[in-house]
């Protein structure tokens, strides 16, 4: 493994967080960048994290934030270079994860890559180009009704090839060759991995590559200080007063719903907003019940099915918060806010 830069441009701010916090398991030495960077900022050696939001934006304005963040790394002296997207490949026809990769590709010359969201330790595999999620296909597991990019087909060699413009392949776990295949015009390398062994050997082969793409854990196979797999978390320090705490989850996952609810099952205090009701005149009594609610406990703020309401509704209501109403909130009534 060499010890030149990493440049990883991640499509959203929570997978770029996700894959610094992994590297830095393996004792990789990651700096994270919510943004374009400056060219101070991207000084030292060491893995790089552009935390960009392009995952669900039109393609062409995807393709250009990448590009641009590709140009800041290269200008830094980047060598290697990784496009990082959720472990659940989201994704539709039109983009945006194929359509990015190519457009860094051609930047890059690369004459090809490999595509590998397998996250073993969350339960993300990948079996004969099939992505499972806990076990289950991902066609069947709770992203087939992403409000946003629901995926209906589990087969990642399916998902991508209308995305891109050249062919795709899967490549199985006991492959590690694909050069001849390459040469004969493949471009697109759907990677098989079901353990932290097989993303090891993929990154042995392959992490020398000047362009991959994937998941936080294949990343960390391939960049990370330590061929083995991650340490566990270690206890982040208490930086935070105590006080009270306002908690805003926007996140339409499975998970979090779980995670609200059990929030809400153990007492905590949870504000659900209807979309089909909220107004801009509605700011204010929704300000008034969160302050009112504050206290020693943290207030949670969810409205999990805002987005499939919003693609549904032909009236189309905004959507029912926003941070600039947040930051805009008379305070300093809470010392902690959390955004999801």
């Amino acid at each position: 493994m060499t010890s030149d830069k990493v440049g990883i441009i991640a499509d959203d701010f929570t997978g770029a967080t996700d894959i610094g916090g992994l590297l830095a398991r393996t004792r990789a030495d990651v700096t994270l960048h919510t943004g374009p960077p400056g060219p101070d900022a991207l000084a030292g050696d060491g893995v790089h994290v552009i935390a960009l939001k392009i995952r669900t934006i039109p393609v062409t304005e995807a393709c250009d934030q990448a590009r641009d963040a590709l140009s800041r790394l290269q200008a830094a002296g980047a060598t290697r270079i990784y496009w990082k997207y959720c472990s659940t490949f989201d994704s539709t026809d039109r983009g945006n994860i194929g359509p990015v990769a190519e457009a860094l590709m051609a930047v890059l010359t690369a004459p090809y890559t490999l595509y590998c969201p397998a996250f073993p330790e969350n339960g993300r595999v990948v079996r004969d180009s099939t992505l499972f999620v806990n076990g289950v296909p991902l066609a069947e597991s709770p992203m087939k009704d992403h409000p946003l990019p629901p995926m209906r087909d589990g087969d990642l060699v399916n998902v991508l090839t209308p995305q891109v413009t050249r062919p795709v392949a899967r490549l199985a776990a006991s492959r590690a060759e694909t050069g001849a295949e390459a040469a004969s015009g493949i471009a697109h390398f759907i990677a098989d991995a079901a353990d932290w062994d097989d993303l090891i050997r993929l990154g042995q082969d392959y992490g020398d590559l000047p362009f991959l793409t994937g998941g936080s854990a294949f990343a960390a196979a391939a960049y990370g200080a330590s061929d083995r797999k991650p340490a566990r978390r270690t206890p982040v320090p208490r930086t935070v007063s105590d006080g009270p705490a306002l908690i805003i989850s926007g996140s339409c996952s499975s998970a979090t719903q779980a995670q609200v609810a059990q929030n809400e099952q153990s007492g905590g205090a949870v504000i659900r907003l209807d979309p089909l009701a909220r107004t801009t005149a509605g700011d204010e009594d929704l300000i008034a019940e969160v302050i009112a609610r504050l206290g020693s406990e943290p207030v949670l703020l969810t409205s999990p099915d805002w987005v499939r309401h919003w693609q549904i509704c032909p009236a189309r209501p905004r959507p029912p918060f926003r941070q600039a109403t947040v930051r805009s909130w008379p305070g300093p009534r809470w010392k902690r806010l959390f955004m999801q």
